[in-house]
């Protein structure tokens, strides 16, 4: 049955947590929980999840995010807005295919200093970052970066070094 599912969406509705058996969609390509009142993902969540390749858990009460979250090795999007984020895990740059990172609308004080370098799109806009890492350099392949609405003071130089973004 549900062991060859590709695409699941439960998005808008009212769950509050998952069930550990998620980690068994091991064939799951996209996964939609956007919407709902869940407050942190099953242990485990991201061992299964070997080619899942889009991930939206916006618009939920999530604290955290699995600190094993850079086992999704084929992660090309990422969507984590409006939730209750404080930070990004470190094992983030182990995703190395991805190139869409949402974590808009938390209230991230700063982002990690190695972000994946396949990031096209980053958008942390309406969080309490107050700087920017200087390794923001190495996202060779950054064409979209939406950073309005934070607590910065200043701009490293580094941004205006990434000849891919887009103004």
């Amino acid at each position: 049955g549900w062991k060859f599912l590709k695409t699941l969406n439960m998005g808008e509705n009212n769950l509050t947590s998952l069930p550990d058996a998620f980690s068994k969609l091991k064939s799951l390509t996209w996964l939609c929980l956007s919407g709902n009142m869940i407050e942190e993902l099953p242990s485990g969540f991201c061992k299964g999840l070997q080619v899942l390749a889009c991930l939206k858990v916006g618009g939920n009460r999530l604290k955290v995010l699995p600190a094993d979250i850079g086992l999704l090795k084929c992660l090309v999007e990422l969507d984590v807005k409006q939730n209750n984020l404080i930070a990004l895990p470190q094992s983030i740059e182990n995703l190395e295919k991805l190139e869409k990172l949402i974590c808009m609308q938390n209230t991230i004080t700063e982002l990690p200093e190695n972000l994946p370098k396949s990031i096209a799109t980053l958008n942390a806009s309406a969080n309490l970052l107050t700087f920017l890492p200087t390794t923001l350099v190495n996202l060779k392949k950054l064409q979209w970066l939406n950073i309005s609405y934070n607590k910065l003071t200043f701009i490293p130089d580094a941004v205006y070094s990434l000849t891919n973004l887009s103004l």
